[in-house]
């Protein structure tokens, strides 16, 4: 067990719970450089919940490994206390974390223990738009004429060496404009007079034409040489060939191919025509049944939580102040790096009164119990009931299939923003939707953009407060 000097300056008090290892220190590092102090961190298995209590710790930070699940189920009293922030990492993320990721989750969790919105590096700061000063502009300084003098001499000075504007010293002579004048009349047509000029034959455009009678033959040879005929002339041996007889196209032959009539294949051999060549499945296209695994009867509506980064926290408070008696099941939606969704469904359960599952493909949600949702299973609603299938779940399609009496949309830390808006025109419909409050908020694109729509926001405490008060207990 270690604390933090003394010396520093006070600053948010935090406990790290952590193995010692890697992860430990890179966590110890990213609580220091967010200005943190670290009062306690210890071992969570052999760490006694007393001595955490007594640290009175702001937060804590836990390095989440499946070796530790058992302290955390002895240290449950503390961690659930509401008024306490817990922020879990995993310590596989955590030892492997370097460089720039190292550096943007310190800035994250230094927003988050301070309760503040700057997340971007040091430099990065958006800079103020600048207001113009009122009155008039000041005038340019006065040039004198005699400063402006001396930089045209020295011009003139260093002209002579300059190239001539027409290059290589050459002048350019006009010529005598009346020496080569047309006479007044030289354009006058009579129209009675007038005859078109002859037009030149093809031939005559061309350089070294083909003679007539050649070209009219019958036998007459191609216009190309034909390079095996030709014999090749050594360079310098002979005359250069006229430019006429030089040619950019390549001699090449069209082939159509001949088509032939379609073939019948032979016939089978006798016996052959009863054979099955497809191939069996290896598992029954039916669907298994997947059993029931709580109680429960299946009714129409849900709670949706939907979070990400700094989500777990907010996630573990709604789920605090729900009833036993919740007559809809609840929806976890949270985009979790690394994808341990049956170790956040271990962590929910210890602080949730309802029965926390990891939802699979081919459950149906029933009242009372708390769902989380992971990336590969996709909760669609049938008639207003949620089940699961494979795939992503489409948050949008989800809330337009849900009855807007009986679901309520709750926006948390991490969820996405585009989120916002199909919430908001359910909300119009009769649903209840809330965001977290920006205050204590990790991520609040989302919260930000439903406040800005219109939305409420609130702690996670009165946002299950104001479930528990629309849809009941």
């Amino acid at each position: 067990m270690s604390a933090t000097d003394p010396g520093l300056p006070a600053a948010v008090r935090v406990a790290l719970l952590a193995r010692e290892g890697q992860a430990r220190q890179q966590l110890r590092g990213a609580l220091l450089g967010a200005g943190a102090q670290i009062t306690l961190e210890d071992d969570p298995n052999t760490l006694d919940a007393d001595a955490l209590a007594a640290s009175r710790p702001h937060a804590v930070l836990v390095a989440l490994e499946p070796a530790i699940e058992d302290a955390l189920l002895r240290l449950d009293r503390v961690l659930a206390d509401p008024g306490l922030t817990v922020i879990y990492d995993e310590a596989d993320l955590a030892s492997s974390r370097q460089g720039w990721d190292a550096q943007r989750w310190t800035r994250h969790l230094s927003a988050k223990l301070h309760g503040h919105r700057d997340v971007l590096p040091p430099g990065a700061e958006a800079e103020l738009p600048q207001s113009p000063a009122p009155g008039r502009p000041q005038a340019p300084a006065f040039v004198e004429d005699a400063a402006l003098e001396q930089h045209l001499d020295q011009a003139a000075a260093q002209s002579g060496s300059l190239p001539d504007e027409h290059g290589f010293g050459s002048t350019l002579t006009l010529a005598d404009a009346d020496a080569h004048a047309q006479p007044a009349d030289a354009f006058a047509i009579d129209p009675d007079t007038w005859t078109p000029p002859p037009l030149p034959s093809r031939l005559e455009l061309v350089d070294d034409p083909v003679p007539a009678s050649k070209a009219d033959a019958p036998d007459a040879p191609s216009l190309r040489a034909d390079p095996a005929a030709t014999p090749v002339t050594q360079a310098g041996s002979g005359p250069t060939p006229s430019i006429s007889q030089l040619s950019l196209v390549e001699d090449f032959e069209v082939v159509v191919p001949v088509r032939t009539a379609a073939t019948v294949p032979p016939p089978l051999p006798p016996g052959f025509g009863s054979l099955n060549l497809e191939l069996e499945a290896l598992e029954s296209s039916e669907p298994a049944a997947v059993a029931e695994d709580v109680p429960g009867s299946k009714v129409a509506g849900a709670v949706l939580l939907s979070a990400g980064i700094g989500g777990p926290d907010a996630v573990r408070r709604v789920l605090a102040g729900l009833p036993v008696s919740l007559s809809l099941p609840v929806l976890v939606h949270l985009r979790l790096d690394g994808g341990r969704y049956d170790n956040l469904t271990k962590q929910i359960q210890r602080v949730s009164p309802l029965p926390v599952l990891l939802a699979r493909a081919g459950m149906a949600a029933r009242a009372g119990s708390v769902y989380v949702v992971p990336d590969q299973v996709a909760a669609e609603a049938v008639d207003g009931v949620v089940c699961f299938a494979e795939g992503r779940t489409d948050v949008p399609r989800l809330l337009g299939a849900l009855p807007p009496d009986k679901t309520a949309v709750l926006l948390l830390s991490g969820a996405d923003a585009a989120l916002a808006e199909p919430a908001l025109m359910l909300g119009a419909r009769g649903a209840l939707v809330g965001g977290q409050s920006l205050q204590g908020c990790y991520d609040w694109a989302a919260a930000q953009a439903l406040e800005h729509g219109g939305g409420a926001t609130a702690s996670p405490e009165a946002l299950a407060q104001r479930v528990i008060e629309y849809l009941g207990g």
